[in-house]
């Protein structure tokens, strides 16, 4: 590591686009390098590829265990103990350093390793961080494992890790009955993005385990309780987020009735679409948007009827029609409300003006 914190690296291609992938969802407008920072600061002491740290974790577990195991305890002499501990370290770091040889080469690059994890890595010490003998004292090949075992992880774990914060804070409200204001992305804003207060009610996954969700009762920021409505907001949407004092706000407390409503929406909506109220929403197939509708299964909302002129009548959120409809394009036409009409026909103009290089 030299004195202006740039680290080469290499990658394998899965990795980056893993990367590229969860900074567009994650985190929109960060810069590549800073959300590489992000992630080595967040999962660098989690990470199995932190051989050192993992083989700790596992000697407090082992001689916990071996403290309480009456007959191994009470048969076996502390140097006995401490070799069969020693075994299952030569085991699992032998284990881990295959792992870590296994990973594709692909790409090499320098990026600046930011100030605050100069400092975690102790980067202005004598003292090498322990991590790195594993690998032959090159910050390159740890910093590589741990990026590579990141990007090996399911979605939902990895928006765990890069949402850890969030998660901690919500789970603090939910606790403490403490009212949120979340402002999140939103496609029918004009500014992209709308403001919440919440009453929590909980974490939830969906039904695939993609996404985590915050699931309570909202409404819009500083507006009053009569206005809330059961919400879910998807962890990755959520742009800020703020624990109001009890002093300047309501309680976050929901009452045993509110909860009993909110397990029964769940039950009937999914967590996918809690946010806004259901509506009916009447569109017009062609032929081919008749057959997409058969075939597409997930997201699809429910039917109430067809009408004599066949046109489909569903009843569900304008944000589940968003996402279910949007891929059908000219094979399906919402004809109310207007109001997301008027979203779809803005969606498709904006994809139009891509390719306005082409005659139509």
């Amino acid at each position: 590591m030299n004195t202006e914190q740039k680290q080469s690296i290499n990658l394998s291609h899965y990795a980056i686009s893993i990367l590229h992938e969860d900074m567009e969802m994650f985190a929109p407008g960060q810069t590549f390098t800073g959300f590489l920072n992000d992630i080595i600061e967040r999962y660098c002491d989690r990470a199995d590829a932190s051989i050192y740290s993992a083989i700790e974790k596992q000697r407090t577990r082992l001689r916990l265990a071996l403290d309480h195991d009456p007959l191994l305890s009470g048969n076996l002499k502390k140097d006995q103990l401490e070799h069969i501990v020693r075994l299952l370290d030569s085991e699992t770091e032998s284990r881990l350093l295959n792992k870590a040889r296994l990973y594709d080469s692909g790409k090499s690059f320098t990026f600046r390793l930011n100030n605050r994890n100069c400092q975690h890595f102790s980067l202005d010490s004598e003292l090498a961080w322990p991590d790195t003998a594993y690998y032959g004292g090159y910050y390159s090949r740890y910093l590589k494992a741990v990026i590579e075992e990141y990007c090996e992880l399911p979605r939902f774990n990895r928006e765990e890790i890069y949402f850890q914060e969030h998660l901690e804070t919500i789970q603090h409200a939910i606790d403490a009955a403490k009212l949120l204001r979340v402002e999140m992305e939103s496609p029918f804003s004009n500014s992209g993005k709308e403001t919440w207060d919440v009453r929590p009610f909980a974490l939830m996954p969906d039904a695939s385990h993609l996404y985590h969700y915050l699931i309570g009762k909202s409404v819009r920021a500083g507006g009053l309780r009569r206005d809330e409505r059961i919400a879910s907001i998807r962890l990755s949407r959520i742009r800020r987020l703020e624990l109001l004092s009890k002093k300047t706000s309501r309680s976050g407390m929901l009452s045993a009735s509110e909860k009993k409503e909110i397990r029964q929406k769940i039950r009937s909506n999914t967590v996918y679409f809690l946010i806004g109220d259901e509506c009916e929403i009447i569109i017009r197939f062609t032929d081919a948007g008749i057959q997409m509708y058969k075939n597409t299964l997930f997201l699809r909302p429910s039917l109430h009827h067809v009408d004599n002129e066949g046109c489909y009548h569903f009843l569900c959120t304008q944000m589940q029609a968003l996402r279910y409809f949007i891929p059908f394009g000219a094979e399906a036409e919402i004809l109310s409300p207007q109001e997301l009409r008027k979203t779809f026909a803005e969606k498709y103009r904006d994809a139009a003006k891509k390719y306005t290089d082409y005659p139509f």
